[in-house]
C-alpha cells in the first residue's frame, strides 16, 4: 500500500493553531433546489453533512465561524422524500442563477460573474475556496484575480480523466477535457494552497502554494467496524456505490463480470447503490444478460447509517471505475471492515494494496479476481483487516489537522496581503 503517499499529512503537528472567527465562501458545481418556504434542498451530495468538515463543532473545534456555499439554485414547488436540507447552523447558501449544460452557462455567465463580484465587494469573507473541477469556481477565481485577492482550492477530480473516451458521453467531451484541465492547472498553480483528495491529483495539478492531501470523506469513529459480520450461507454478495449520470463508475463492467461469473455456475449477486440518468439502460443491460434476479438496485441512500446498513449485508466491495479522484464510497467500505477490489485509477492506489487492483474494463481479470476471493475466505478476512487498519489514515481527525494547517496559512497570507495593500 502507498502508506507514504502523504495521506497521513506527515509533518502536520497536532499543535497547529486552528483559525478562529473566519468566514469562508465556497464556489461549487452542486445544483440545489429551493421550495416556496425558502428551504434549500439537495438530492444527494452537497447537503449539510458535506460541508461539516469546515464548520465549528459543539466544542468550538471547527475552523470557521460560518461558511457560505455559492451554488446554482432552482425554485421548485415540492421535493421528494429523498431530498436533504443543505443549510443549517453556521452554513448558508448564496444562490447563483440556475442553468443546465454549456449553452445554459453561456446565457447565465454575465449573471454569475456579477453575483461573484457582489459577494467579493461585500467584504464579508476572509477566505475564498474554489472547488475544482468546475466552471463556476473558475469564474470566482477570475473575479478574485481582477480584485487582487487570493484564494485556496479543493481539487476532487481530474477533468482530463472525467471527460476521457469511455468515461463520458457528452458531445463536447473533447473540448471540456482540454479547457477544464487548463483552467484547473491555472487555479491550482496560483492558489495560496490546495487540498487534494489524492497524491495523483497533487502531482498532476501542482501549486506554488501550500499542498495538502486531505479527502473530503467524513470517517468518524462510528464509521469503523471490525471484525466484519460473519459470512452467512447463500450467494456471494458483491456491492458497489456510484452515480449513474456518466459511465465512468464502470457499472456496465460490473454487470458483464457478474454475467461471466454466473455462467461459470457461481452463486453470486450484486447490489448497486446510486442513481442517475443511465440507470434505465444499465437495468436493460442486466436484463439482457439474464441478471434480473441477481442485481439489487437500491437507488440513492443517505450517507452514514443507511449506507452502512446496506454494506452490512455484503461480502466484497468492488469499484470498477474508469476514473476517480478519491472514491469516498471505497474508503467507507474499507472502514466498515470489507475487503475490496478496484481499478488502479486516481487515488485508489493510495488506499488498496496492488493485489487488490484490477485493470479497467478487463472483464476476464475481474472475473478471475472475484472468483479467487470467493474461494478463499481466509484471504477475504485478511484483506478486510488490512483495509480497516490502513484507512484510519483518513480518519476525520487526521484530515481536519491537515485542513486546519491550510486554513491557518490562508488566513495569514490573506491578512498579510491586505496589510500590504493598505500601506501602498
Amino acid at each position: 500500500m502507498s502508506a507514504g503517499s502523504g495521506i497521513s499529512a506527515e509533518g502536520v503537528s497536532d499543535c497547529v493553531e486552528k483559525p478562529r472567527n473566519g468566514r469562508m465562501l465556497v464556489a461549487t458545481e452542486h445544483r440545489f433546489v429551493r421550495t416556496q418556504d425558502g428551504v434549500i434542498w439537495s438530492d444527494g451530495s452537497g447537503h449539510y453533512a458535506t460541508w461539516r468538515r469546515f464548520l465549528p463543532d459543539p466544542n468550538g473545534g471547527g475552523p470557521f465561524d460560518s461558511v457560505t456555499i455559492a451554488a446554482r439554485v432552482a425554485d421548485v414547488a415540492v421535493v421528494s422524500s429523498s431530498f436533504v436540507q443543505v443549510e443549517g447552523p453556521y452554513l448558508r447558501v448564496a444562490p447563483l442563477p440556475s442553468y443546465i449544460g454549456p449553452f445554459g452557462y453561456f446565457r447565465a455567465r454575465r449573471q454569475l460573474r456579477s453575483a461573484f463580484r457582489a459577494l467579493i465587494q461585500s467584504r464579508h469573507y476572509d477566505v475564498y475556496l474554489a472547488r475544482q473541477p468546475g466552471i463556476i469556481s473558475g469564474d470566482l477565481v477570475q473575479e478574485l484575480r481582477e480584485a487582487g485577492l487570493p484564494w485556496i482550492s479543493e481539487i476532487v477530480g481530474d477533468p482530463h480523466e472525467v471527460f476521457a473516451t469511455g468515461a463520458s458521453t457528452h458531445p463536447l467531451r473533447a473540448i471540456f477535457r482540454r479547457s477544464l484541465r487548463e483552467q484547473q492547472c491555472r487555479v491550482a498553480q496560483d492558489a495560496l494552497g490546495v487540498m487534494y483528495v489524492s497524491q495523483a491529483l497533487a502531482t498532476d495539478y501542482a501549486t506554488k502554494g501550500l499542498s495538502i492531501i486531505a479527502s473530503d470523506v467524513e470517517l468518524t469513529d462510528d464509521s469503523f467496524r471490525f471484525p466484519p459480520a460473519e459470512r452467512v450461507a447463500g450467494p456471494f454478495r458483491l456491492a458497489l456505490i456510484g452515480s449513474m449520470e456518466q459511465p465512468y463508475k464502470g457499472i456496465d463492467t460490473a454487470l458483464a463480470v457478474l454475467a461471466a461469473l454466473r455462467q461459470r455456475g457461481r452463486a453470486i449477486t450484486l447490489t448497486v447503490i446510486g442513481d442517475g440518468r443511465l440507470k434505465t439502460s444499465l437495468m436493460a443491460q442486466a436484463t439482457a444478460l439474464g441478471l434480473s434476479d441477481s442485481v439489487n438496485w437500491l437507488g440513492m441512500l443517505a450517507a452514514g447509517h443507511e449506507v452502512r446498513a446496506a454494506l452490512r449485508q455484503i461480502d466484497l466491495y468492488i469499484q470498477p471505475s474508469r476514473t476517480e479522484g478519491m472514491p469516498r464510497a471505497l474508503l467507507e467500505a474499507c472502514a466498515w471492515g470489507l475487503p475490496a477490489l478496484a481499478t488502479p485509477v486516481g487515488g485508489i492506489p493510495d488506499v488498496l494494496a496492488p493485489s487488490q487492483l484490477v485493470p479497467v474494463g478487463d472483464v476476464t481479470a475481474w472475473t478471475t479476481a472475484i472468483a479467487r476471493l470467493q474461494d478463499d475466505p481466509a484471504l477475504l478476512a485478511l484483506l478486510a483487516q488490512q483495509n480497516h487498519r490502513h484507512v484510519k489514515l483518513w480518519h476525520v481527525d487526521v484530515m481536519n489537522t491537515a485542513r486546519h494547517r491550510l486554513f491557518q496559512h490562508a488566513f495569514e497570507q490573506s491578512n498579510r496581503m491586505t496589510m500590504t495593500r493598505g500601506q501602498s
